[in-house]
């Protein structure tokens, strides 16, 4: 049996060291809310590390599965990918995955909710870093005019 272009054979050595990962999910904070992007970069090394990353991603599809086989392992894999997704999240925050299909579908609503693209919400962030700018340079002005005063020792 030739190993599937999909899906190449799994080498059980690497299989093994995927089992003494195990707690690398559990090393990484859950998933509050907050700090999205750098939940979302150690998420996709855990999912790297267990080679499940193509099918949370979109990358291979069950379309693109013509084994039986192939789709098999599509679907053990995206199970898994969802339920190391779930398991990464805080309570708070699984209603927007809960009703997900699989990995790719979870991953998409994230990245729908937390990275929105659209026009608005550029300018909303351009218009946050700039008011944040200007709070730093008044603070500093004050700062500077509080030293010069001498109520606050240089």
């Amino acid at each position: 049996m030739s190993p599937s272009p999909v899906f190449p054979a799994e080498d059980s050595d690497y299989a093994f060291a995927m089992d003494t990962t195990s707690t690398t999910t559990s090393r990484i904070n859950k998933f509050d809310g907050t700090n999205f992007h750098t939940w979302k970069f150690k998420m996709r090394m855990v999912l790297e590390e267990r080679d499940l990353w193509e099918v949370t991603c979109g990358e291979i599809k069950l379309e693109h599965c013509a084994t039986t086989l192939d789709q098999t392992t599509f679907k053990r894999k995206s199970r898994k990918a969802l339920a190391i997704i779930c398991l990464a999240m805080e309570d708070s925050q699984l209603p927007l995955v809960r009703s997900a299909k699989d990995a790719f579908d979870a991953w998409s609503r994230l990245e729908g909710h937390f990275e929105k693209k659209s026009l608005a919400n550029k300018l909303f962030l351009r218009r946050r870093f700039f008011t944040t700018m200007m709070a730093e340079v008044l603070s500093r002005r004050r700062l500077d005019q509080l030293r010069y005063t001498g109520r606050i020792p240089v």
